[in-house]
């Protein structure tokens, strides 16, 4: 019975969390997801000459992605640290898309630029954010 109620509690808990929170709280993820996928590969991408550097590199990647995945759940969570390191994350990837789109003048920097901008204001701005993390 105690099991059906925390099942209860959980899923009324989910409900509440905005649908801004969950996409970028997915992002983090898939961010995650992306630097073990590079982890896997990177002894193809950099050789077997430089060994040092792809295990310093591995590392940097592995933990970068265990990150992600941490910061994802307790923003979903609504953790408000969390949410505070999205922001700083984010106002340092727009700076260095900003850059990389000025110098390079690419597609994926500007795309970057504008996903890194759209998720600052939303965390910065949103009243149903405001809201949530306020609650928990």
């Amino acid at each position: 019975m105690g099991g059906l109620v925390k099942e209860r509690k959980n899923k009324a808990r989910s409900d509440l969390v905005p649908i801004g929170i969950k996409i970028i709280s997915i992002y983090y993820y898939f961010l995650a997801g992306i630097s073990i996928f590079v982890v896997f590969f990177i002894g193809q991408i950099i050789g077997a000459q430089v060994l040092a550097i792809g295990l310093i590199l591995s590392l940097i990647l592995i933990a970068g992605g265990v990150l992600d995945v941490f910061i994802g759940i307790n923003l979903w969570k609504g953790k408000n640290w969390a949410k505070i390191l999205v922001i700083i994350f984010s106002v340092l990837f727009f700076i260095e898309e900003s850059y990389g789109f000025i110098i390079k003048k690419s597609l994926e920097d500007l795309f970057l630029l504008v996903v890194n901008l759209i998720i600052l204001l939303y965390l910065l701005f949103s009243r149903k954010v405001k809201n949530f993390f306020q609650n928990n």
